[in-house]
């Protein structure tokens, strides 16, 4: 015996592992717990886009009350400076 640790590898025979869901379906033999499942995950997905949306909405809103009218206050006052300096030229 050696002291080195023997290298185990297992690689899956088909691509795609099957969900609860699926095997359940199968078992039963009843599509419709299939079906319900995949509507689940669609639901879910569903769900996980509506959050990412009000996020996204809520920042707009927030960077429209605050961040814009600071920025554009900052970019008019930059603007009259450099018409100031062209002027002197």
């Amino acid at each position: 015996m050696t002291s080195k640790t023997p290298m185990r590898t297992m690689e899956d025979i088909d691509e795609k592992a099957l969900s609860y869901g699926e095997i359940k379906a199968l078992a039963t033999g009843n599509p419709k717990i299939l079906e319900k499942t995949n509507l689940d995950s669609e639901v879910a997905k569903l769900k996980l886009l509506k959050q990412n949306f009000m996020s996204q909405k809520y920042d707009l809103q927030d960077k429209t009350i605050k961040y814009f009218p600071q920025e554009i206050t900052r970019l008019n006052e930059k603007i009259a400076a450099m018409e100031k300096d062209t002027i002197k030229l």
